[in-house]
């Protein structure tokens, strides 16, 4: 931001922030550099949306694939255990322990998928640097879109190389 490119410095942000999405000082600067240019509202996502983003973002991408790997080998490994024990109150245990298990495993599976789909696929854009709006696909038409340098854009469609937007005051462009 100390060079006036808050374009920059907001998509670097936020790639540092989904590398590490517990960092407060990465979460304090998107803060302050949100609000300090135009971003696209969050209203087009339903409460239930948010709140499954705010628990998957708990976790980067990374953090979310380790934990459920780990989670799938203690799994395999109680279930193993299971058929090996000879004893009832063993093989109770290790049926207990792996099932257990798979329902955490079940219950993490979707928000580690909200997590990769938000992180990955969302929809979503920060322009670098503004320019006149494109000619040549019918995609494109003459307007101003107003696009400022660090402003958040929602993606509607691509399609031979050229993408609709859509602005925060709803413009699409």
């Amino acid at each position: 931001m100390k060079l006036q490119r808050p374009g920059k410095a907001l998509l670097h942000l936020v790639r540092a922030s989904q590398l590490a999405p517990r960092d407060p000082e990465i979460q304090e600067r998107l803060r302050v550099l949100r609000g300090q240019v135009r971003s696209l509202p969050r209203e087009d996502e339903s409460s239930l949306s948010r709140a499954f983003i705010a628990v998957s973002g708990f976790y980067s991408v990374n953090e979310w694939t380790a934990l459920l790997i780990a989670g799938y080998w203690a799994l395999a490994l109680a279930l193993a255990a299971f058929i090996i024990a000879k004893k009832p109150g063993a093989r109770k245990a290790w049926k207990t322990t792996a099932l257990a298990l798979a329902a955490a495993l079940a219950l993490a599976l979707p928000f580690a998928g909200a997590r990769l789909h938000h992180d990955l696929y969302a929809p979503r854009a920060i322009v670098i640097e503004p320019d006149p709006p494109a000619r040549g696909s019918d995609l494109a038409e003459e307007k101003d879109c107003g696009l400022s340098e660090g402003m958040e854009i929602k993606i509607s469609r691509c399609r031979e190389g050229w993408c609709q937007i859509k602005t925060r005051e709803g413009v699409v462009c």
